[in-house]
């Protein structure tokens, strides 16, 4: 299951997550394709009105049509909620933080509906340096993946066959999807069952094994904090350093932070002038 199905987890550093979304690899589809369905119960809580987003792209690592839905779709009213719920202006700061593929940054291509989205709605984008993500990407660092891959490891058929309402649910999905998004050919049975199979899998997976308090300790790892006036902390950050740094070169750093980010706020993004004029 793991060859064609994808799962994304949109979670903040107040132990909330964003209605799942799983993508589906059809290799039918043509290369710019984006099928989104909602389906009801297939969410993170046990809330009646939990709900998922079951998404088919032509492969499982999606395309620009899909990041340009996630954003203005997913992203925006994610942010929205969290505002509302901590109590914080409408205008307030959001940083979204993502690996920084390049097919998940080409929607933020200067003069993109996207990128004025998101200057709109004061949402900043941000990437971590390559290959570091196992120190300052939460869901890397913490626990969050690790322990949902434990728990599928542990998950039996009988305990996702038992829920026959959703394995129909989705077949009706499946059935719509080769109806409106690719008329012409047909995902086979197999593959079709396998997915089902596999998309139960994994949503029992993820709620039985993330907690809010795993998705804190995930980024508290990282040096993130929950809603403090002092949100990050830097020490944590180079604590994860591979090489020993000496107190006076921490000094240094933790000196010019403030200014690094008054620059990153104002201009929404740090180049190596910046860092080498510090």
């Amino acid at each position: 299951t793991a060859f064609f199905i994808k799962h994304y987890m949109l979670m903040s550093a107040g132990g909330c997550c964003a209605d799942p979304i799983f993508v589906i690899a059809d290799d039918n589809m043509e290369k710019e394709q984006c099928d989104v369905h909602v389906v009801p119960g297939l969410g993170n809580s046990i809330d009646i009105a939990n709900k998922a987003y079951v998404v088919f792209t032509k492969t499982r690592c999606a395309n620009a049509k899909f990041y340009e839905w996630f954003n203005s779709t997913v992203l925006v009213s994610f942010v929205s909620d969290l505002r509302r719920l901590r109590n914080l202006p409408d205008d307030s700061m959001a940083w979204f933080q993502l690996d920084g593929e390049a097919i998940q940054i080409e929607c933020y291509r200067q003069g993109s509906n996207t990128l004025q989205l998101m200057t709109e709605h004061n949402i900043v984008i941000g990437k971590p340096a390559a290959s570091t993500t196992e120190i300052t990407q939460p869901c890397d660092a913490g626990d969050c993946f690790k322990a949902t891959k434990t728990k599928n490891k542990f998950i039996n058929d009988e305990d996702i066959l038992m829920d026959n309402h959703m394995y129909e649910q989705l077949q009706k999905v499946f059935v719509e999807h080769m109806k409106n998004a690719t008329p012409s050919k047909k995902m086979s049975s197999a593959h079709v069952k396998m997915a089902i199979n596999g998309l139960q899998r994994v949503h029992l997976a993820i709620k039985s094994a993330v907690s809010p308090q795993m998705i804190k300790e995930s980024f508290t790892r990282t040096g993130i904090y929950d809603y403090r006036k002092c949100s990050y902390n830097p020490s944590q950050i180079l604590a994860q350093c591979k090489n020993e740094i000496r107190i006076e070169e921490e000094t240094q750093i933790l000196s010019v932070i403030p200014n690094l980010a008054a620059i990153l706020g104002d201009k929404g993004e740090l180049v190596d002038k910046d860092l080498e004029e510090e």
